[in-house]
Order: structure tokens, then sequence, then C-alpha cells
């Protein structure tokens, strides 16, 4: 692990297959060495994060790593969370957070969910205006496209991840993934059935976690079977 304190380097002098590896890191912030992040975040922090996609559980899990990942390295760092879908109003509050300076540290990370949500033009001329700042940390979280008006949330040097309803293969991964550490085996049939069920629906995620979880609790006979 090399010394961060003696490394000082400009970002815009490094290479793009180096940007591209940092950011790679970034989005896979649960598996990467906390003082690459570290570095990272230390000397390039005005930065733009759009997650989008339907699929609210997956969406939501990365949202809370990354701000995880944030708080470890600024422990005393302001942060401010709003949901524009439940609380319309509350642009006005984030709006005055990026505006006003950091009073414990000089980073500052505001969340907003569902940011189209509002479409004044003083919101969105704000975000614009404000986005590229140092040391601010922004994550936008849309279950949707961006409407032409903020499509600029997603112009570089902003980065993206999409997390679309899975289907298929990818269902079947994430089941077998999530149901292990909670002791849950299907039958053949039983798993079949239970994918059907789940690809018949949105939010298969969820709701294949919610599902996982009662079964778990429930005690069912291993494997379960129908």
């Amino acid at each position: 692990m090399f010394p961060l304190v003696h490394i000082r380097i400009d970002f815009a002098s490094v290479s793009r297959f180096l940007c591209k590896f940092a950011y790679a890191r970034l989005y896979g912030v649960a598996h990467a060495r906390p003082s690459f992040f570290f570095f990272l975040t230390s000397y390039y922090l005005h930065m733009v994060l759009l997650l989008s996609g339907p699929d609210s559980y997956r969406r939501n899990r990365k949202l809370r790593e990354l701000v995880a990942t944030f708080q470890a390295r600024y422990a005393h760092a302001d942060i401010l969370d709003v949901d524009l879908e439940e609380d319309p109003d509350a642009w006005v509050r984030a709006r005055e957070f990026i505006l006003q300076p950091s009073l414990f540290s000089s980073a500052k990370m505001l969340v907003v969910r569902a940011a189209t949500a509002v479409n004044e033009k003083v919101w969105r001329a704000t975000l614009k205006e404000h986005r590229d700042d140092k040391q601010f940390f922004l994550i936008v979280s849309e279950r949707g496209k961006l409407p032409k008006p903020f499509a600029f949330l997603a112009e570089p040097p902003a980065k993206s991840q999409e997390f679309p309803e899975l289907e298929g293969k990818s269902l079947d991964v994430f089941v077998a993934k999530e149901a292990k550490p909670r002791a849950v085996a299907f039958a053949p049939d039983a798993k079949r059935f239970f994918l059907e069920y789940l690809a018949a629906h949105p939010d298969r995620s969820c709701r294949a976690v919610n599902e996982l979880e009662k079964l778990s609790l429930v005690g069912f006979p291993s494997p379960v079977s129908v």
C-alpha cells in the first residue's frame, strides 16, 4: 500500500486509461481497496454519479455503498439526502446546501433521489452551475431516463450506472447469490416456479429478497419444493 500523504497528482495530467480504471474501481467500491478510493476522492472530488434504472433494490444498494465509503473518508463532511418525489419542496433545501460552504469539512455530498421530479428553472440552473465545484460530490438516483432539461447530469465528466430489471440468467444468478446467506435452497421445480413468479412482476430483485427473507424466517424444509 503506497503512502498517500506523499502523493501530489494533477488528474488533468493522468492518462485516459488511468482515469477509466479509477472510475471502474469506484463503481466496484464494495470490492475496491479503500486506499484507492481515498486517493481518487482526495484529488478529484468534484464528481457527478448518475444511478438509474427500474431496479430500485440494486440501485439503492449501490447508493448506500457509495455514501458509506464517502463517510469513511470524510467523517465530518456535510451530507444531505433528499427525495424530490416524496417531498418536491426539498429542492429549496438542496439548493441552499449546494450554495452554502461546508461547516466542518472541505468536502460535502448531496444525494438527490428523483431530481427530475422538480422542473424549476432555478433548480436546474443550480445543479448545472455547481456540479463541477471542487470537493462537491453529487449522486443522482433516477428510476427512469433523464428528461432533456436534465440531460446535462449525464454529460462528462459525470459517470453513470444503470440498473435494469433482472431477467433470465442474471435473475437466476441474483436469486442464488441472495439465497445462500439465508440458507434457502430450492428444488428444481420450485426454483423454476419462483423465477417465473419474479419475472412476471416489477421490482424483481426487491421482491426476490423479500420472499427469500420470509422463507428464511419461516424455516421451510430445505430444499423448498412445490
